[in-house]
């Protein structure tokens, strides 16, 4: 029988789900113009009020696990995973709500070469868990005009996502290079790739081209990385064939 402490959690996590879900669809039917704006307020309200909430049923579900059963640790565990996963969607709406309301970035010359050195390190232990080789060539001494956190999360969100969707035993491919006065990051990885009619709709919000995957994501991180080179006056393009691999190619 599932404990009845573990029910109440997941009670709870749907009913978050279902509050945010039915607010959503009620701005949805208001005139165009005013629901995205009404959308992108209620999105970045939504995200600020339910962190507190949630923080709470993870601490506390942390203080029942420290004390669990093994039989029920499984339950706890399944819990504590759902949480992370809801505070990884709020994380992202806000990021791209903030981002969307932005006209103008505070930018700085940063050292681009040891932002894309410091992410791949970062990642070296999640893809040998997968038995993937990491390989990266960047370019020493790159700097760029930008703001220095965003940045990090492109480059973070693109190469999540190879890691994330490239085969066991496969290979992810990073590189970063200065063309004129354009800066250009890549990540190519060959396990998986897109189909030709999921490539124009990557970067739309809660666009996900393989539903079918778990623990993928709600489709918010390629437009959250859009998003950010927009700002950059830059561009970000994605190509995938069974040859090649799927390659992301970002230039701010």
């Amino acid at each position: 029988m599932q404990p009845v402490f573990s029910a109440s959690f997941d009670g709870a996590l749907i009913l978050v789900s279902f509050l945010v879900a039915a607010i959503l669809s009620r701005i949805a039917v208001r005139p165009v113009a005013q629901s995205i704006e009404e959308q992108k307020r209620f999105i970045a309200d939504a995200s600020h009020e339910l962190k507190t909430p949630l923080a709470v049923i993870s601490a506390n579900n942390q203080i029942l696990l420290s004390g669990a059963a093994e039989a029920q640790k499984e339950w706890l565990n399944s819990t504590s995973v759902e949480i992370k996963i809801m505070n990884d969607v709020l994380r992202d709406m806000l990021t791209l709500a903030q981002g969307e309301a932005l006209s103008v970035i505070t930018k700085v010359n940063a050292d681009v070469s040891n932002i894309a050195d410091g992410i791949c390190l970062q990642f070296d232990a999640v893809a040998f868990e997968k038995n993937i080789t990491l390989e990266s060539r960047i370019q020493e001494n790159v700097f760029a005009d930008c703001d220095e956190k965003m940045i990090r999360r492109l480059f973070t969100i693109l190469i999540d996502n190879a890691v994330k969707y490239e085969s066991e035993g496969g290979k992810v491919f990073v590189a970063l290079q200065k063309n004129g006065n354009k800066t250009t990051f890549a990540v190519r990885n060959f396990g998986s790739t897109v189909k030709k009619e999921d490539l124009p709709h990557l970067f739309e919000r809660f666009y996900r081209a393989d539903k079918s995957r778990s623990g993928g994501g709600v489709g918010l991180g390629l437009a959250i990385a859009k998003n950010i080179a927009d700002l950059h006056g830059g561009t970000i393009k994605a190509a995938s064939s069974e040859t090649t691999g799927t390659l992301f190619i970002a230039e701010f």
